[in-house]
């Protein structure tokens, strides 16, 4: 599978693509999905984010994050 790229991410979120950016979400992987946090001013180390740990808790931030940002 191809890597998904931020602006594809915030595009499929602006279009309300919901399921379609879900299934980029969770075919991306972990690391990548942190960048894509970094990118977007989450600083996932601090301890306000301590919580999120597994791959699906930064799918579901990463969802909220870009949901924020298209809104």
């Amino acid at each position: 599978t191809k890597k998904a790229t931020l602006e594809q991410l915030e595009r499929l979120c602006a279009d309300r693509k919901d399921d379609e950016l879900q299934l980029a979400l969770k075919q991306s992987r972990f690391e990548d999905l942190r960048a894509f946090l970094g990118a977007l001013g989450v600083k996932v180390r601090s301890k306000a984010y301590a919580g999120y740990r597994n791959k699906e808790d930064h799918v579901q931030l990463l969802t909220e994050v870009l949901q924020r940002k298209v809104a």
